[in-house]
């Protein structure tokens, strides 16, 4: 496995960019953005002023809670592994399985623009309760979100009885959930976008 690039570093890169021109650009100092990408720095607990930047100076057109989505998409396939879903190893069925189960939960909010705000409201909520690692919480959310669309819950996430399952599994579950607003412009013609 290669190593795990910060998805600040991933965020930048595929804009062309790195930490020492995002530094000229903003005049965050490098010492502040090398402290944001250290290893065990989770992209939940990000300084204001780093996502503040990498809104105005890479992607105006979006909103923060954008930048933070796609930053956690990147977190989550960190976490899960290079290559993991796309792998034979034992688990790759089942992440394909929680990511699609995402997606698809995904497209069931996606609908009309209250269904696309509930979904961002249900994203922020199994963030919390993932970084502070509330299985039963997380859990609890998930029947609730899958209930409100009349969609069965996958059985998969009964199977998270240790922390390190939890985590794979959660973010799987999790990397399917971001873009229902580019789901929803989908529908009204425009071009879908996809992270």
């Amino acid at each position: 496995m290669s190593e795990v690039v910060h998805p600040i570093d991933q965020f930048l890169k595929a804009r062309g960019s790195n930490r020492r021109r995002m530094s000229e650009l903003s005049g965050i100092p490098t010492t502040t953005l090398a402290s944001s990408v250290s290893r065990d720095a989770s992209i939940l607990n990000l300084r204001l002023n780093v996502l503040w930047a990498l809104q105005v100076f890479y992607e105006p057109d979006r909103t923060m809670d954008d930048i933070m989505t796609e930053l956690l998409v990147y977190e989550y396939q960190n976490e899960i592994g290079d290559g993991e879903m796309k792998s034979n190893n034992k688990n790759s069925g089942i992440y394909r399985k929680l990511k699609f189960d995402g997606t698809r939960l995904r497209d069931a909010y996606a609908t009309n623009t209250a269904g696309v705000t509930r979904l961002n409201t249900m994203f922020r909520k199994l963030m919390q309760v993932r970084k502070f690692e509330k299985k039963d919480e997380f859990i609890a959310l998930i029947i609730q979100c899958h209930s409100y669309v009349g969609m069965e819950v996958p059985a998969e996430l009964a199977q998270m009885n240790d922390r390190k399952t939890f985590e794979e599994y959660s973010a799987s579950f999790m990397m399917g959930l971001p873009g229902g607003k580019e789901k929803l412009e989908d529908e009204e013609g425009e071009e879908y976008e996809e992270y």
